[in-house]
């Protein structure tokens, strides 16, 4: 079904109507309610009223009556404290009069004179409590004062504490503590002429009467009006978007406008409304002006309600779009891309500027700038702009320490022969970019090319050696299975075949990465990081990942760490692979059922970490034999490995100056790593 632009404008204009009718009985519904006047009628509304204000003005006379003459308060206390200034404009209209008695029927104080005319007559007796000066106020109570701990007062002695009370006048500020006393009790006679204090036919009293006689028709008004509101949103939300040519969903006029500025529009449009309503409601109930004054609050409150169901006809036809249609025609989009493009256009001018200048002079132009800006923050004695300048300082600093470290990593890292690094220049400015350049070029020129064939060549003479052993196994199961394979005679025995072979491969696969690993850390072509490492939170770290392997072999560990923490200076990845070594061989070699004990400790400058287990097989080597490559503990070769695991532990923990000791004690297998301690 197609609409046109016609019914969508009646739509949102009686959705507004419905929603300006129903927002305003729910106020005025509120009101009455408020009043009481469900309940009660607007004459007893208006005598409740009136015995309420008599009640206050009796207790305003006899309390300013006691501090006059019963209290040591001054006049300027007693003016700031029980003055009442409205009392004292009707006093001198002479529209009220009062006397004040005492108990004995002693007249105190009276305003009383002729009354001519019709008055209401009440009567209250009142005991008020008058303040009493004690002492000036004291920020900290004396010592005379405070009481002994080893002596405290008894409950009949204890008195609440002083109140303090402070005002100001011409003569400055003050402050002085007081307390309540209980006065005698006074007769308050109270004398009102017609309309001192409630105006009988006023503004106020008229609408309240007014809505009084039609409180449930508002009610039945009201509930009919969010009924409809609440119809007429949903069909605004139906057919919000679509075309009245086609059954095409697209915003347009007004729904087609950016939603973050129809929302800032609407919010500024119905906070003026507001305001507007909150003083035009003074003007028209109590200032008597009710007919125009009523037609401006209706026209504010229509206007903010015609916003209101707009924006949320907008929400609802740009909510039918394809997911990002919003933001792509978001005015905060736009604001966004254009501050980008501008600081980008900043900093590259500001990197071409900086370019030109010496390393010296730029960050001479740095400091200088800086300096202004926090000098001239300290004499404006902006809290913002001090932040500001303060935060742009520190950028400085940390850029400028950010830029040292890449180039003096880099360097470090050349100086260890990995001149393959190459410094990225894309966050260098300047100088800083100009001895990246020299770095990369210093790299690209270095001669690295017999290095890396030395060791290329010692790598596959120790291969041809060392390896001839323990490759020779798999490698003849492979021949034979093969052979065997080529011969098979049933799918079950392939099979089987193939499971071996597969099986042999992947050991000889482990073999040879081993052997790689092994000549790295052997030849120190590996990278080390030194950082600070906490000691505990790598064997955690490492007794996590094995947590599954050593539940298989039933192996309990048992770690035992200082309270405080303990802190090594340690390759994270170096020291992950030499941790995982000796839990590979735990897992292998140890005896099922026992615990694996582990044990980190501090001792002069040097961080230990120990891991004692009892071994599955007799241990009928030493352990200067087991350190070497291809050794085993596993005498019958049965289990799988290739002998290297703790050659390439002692070889990792040497590139971290380190150290490596092992300790066989008949089936007592030990393994101590010393890292050297962070300071």
């Amino acid at each position: 079904m197609r609409y046109n632009i016609v019914i969508k404008f009646l739509a949102v204009f009686l959705c507004a109507c419905s929603l300006l009718v129903g927002l305003g009985g729910v106020s005025a519904v509120f009101v009455l309610a408020n009043e009481g006047l469900y309940s009660y009628t607007v004459d007893e509304l208006r005598e409740q009223k009136l015995h309420s204000n008599m009640q206050l003005l009796a207790e305003n006379i006899s309390l300013r009556y006691a501090m006059e003459n019963r209290s040591n308060c001054p006049e300027n206390f007693i003016e700031a404290y029980a003055r009442n200034h409205y009392l004292d404009q009707l006093l001198e209209e002479n529209r009220w009069f009062y006397t004040l008695e005492d108990g004995n029927g002693t007249v105190l104080q009276s305003t009383f004179t002729e009354i001519t005319g019709n008055a209401q007559r009440y009567e209250v007796v009142i005991a008020p409590k008058y303040p009493e000066i004690i002492a000036p106020y004291l920020p900290t109570e004396p010592e005379e004062t405070q009481a002994d701990s080893q002596n405290p007062p008894r409950a009949e002695e204890t008195k609440p504490s002083p109140t303090i009370f402070r005002w100001q006048d011409e003569a400055g500020e003050h402050a002085y503590q007081i307390e309540l006393q209980n006065g005698p009790a006074y007769l308050v006679t109270l004398y009102l002429m017609d309309g001192a204090y409630v105006a009988e036919e006023g503004p106020q009293w008229l609408v309240l009467a007014m809505g009084h006689a039609h409180r449930f028709e508002l009610l039945l008004f009201t509930v009919l009006a969010l009924v409809l509101y609440t119809v007429l949103t949903v069909f605004l939300c139906y057919i919000a978007g679509k075309n009245s040519k086609n059954d095409t969903v697209r915003p347009d006029g007004l729904n087609a406008l950016p939603l973050d500025l129809y929302a800032l529009v609407t919010a500024v449009g119905v906070t003026v409304a507001v305001r507007g309503i909150i003083k035009l409601y003074s003007w028209t109930v109590f200032d008597g002006y009710f007919v125009p004054g009523l037609y401006m609050m209706i026209l504010c409150g229509f206007s903010a309600c015609l916003l209101i169901v707009g924006l949320c006809f907008a929400i609802a036809a740009q909510s039918k779009m394809p997911q990002g249609y919003r933001w792509k025609r978001s005015l905060s989009r736009k604001l966004f891309h254009l501050s980008l493009r501008a600081a980008r256009l900043i900093c590259r001018l500001w990197k071409r500027f900086m370019a030109i200048l010496p390393l010296a002079w730029q960050w001479l132009l740095t400091a200088a700038i800086l300096a202004a800006l926090l000098t001239t923050a300290l004499l404006l004695k902006s809290t913002l702009l001090i932040i500001v300048a303060a935060v742009l300082c520190l950028a400085a600093v940390l850029y400028g320490v950010f830029a040292f470290g890449t180039l003096m990593e880099s360097a470090n890292l050349m100086s260890q022969g990995n001149l393959n690094n190459k410094i990225s220049r894309k966050w260098l400015v300047g100088c800083f970019q100009d001895f990246a350049g020299h770095l990369n070029a210093l790299a690209d020129v270095a001669v690295i090319a017999a290095k890396k064939q030395m060791t290329s060549e010692r790598m596959k003479a120790e291969l041809v050696t060392n390896v001839s052993h323990d490759i020779k196994t798999p490698l003849t199961s492979i021949i034979n299975y093969v052979d065997l394979l080529q011969s098979a005679g049933t799918p079950e025995e392939q099979n089987q075949y193939l499971e071996v072979l597969s099986r042999q491969s992947q050991r000889m696969k482990k073999l040879i990465d081993d052997l790689m690993e092994m000549s790295k850390a052997s030849s120190g072509n590996m990278t080390v990081e030194l950082i600070r490492a906490d000691a505990a939170e790598a064997i955690n770290q490492a007794l996590g990942e094995f947590s599954d392997k050593l539940a298989s072999q039933d192996l309990i560990p048992v770690v035992q760490t200082p309270e405080e923490p303990v802190i090594m200076m340690a390759d994270g990845r170096l020291t992950w692979r030499v941790l995982s070594n000796l839990l590979s061989n735990a897992v292998k070699y140890a005896l099922p059922g026992t615990r694996l004990y582990i044990d980190l400790s501090r001792q002069e400058g040097q961080v230990l970490i120990s891991l004692k287990n009892i071994s599955r097989e007799a241990l009928n080597v030493d352990s200067d034999e087991l350190l070497e490559r291809f050794v085993r503990g596993d005498i019958s070769r049965n289990t799988e490995g290739s002998g290297l695991g703790l050659n390439i532990a002692k070889s990792l923990m040497e590139l971290q100056h380190g150290q490596l000791q092992l300790l066989v004690d008949g089936d007592l297998f030990k393994v101590t790593l010393i890292f050297p301690e962070a300071e």
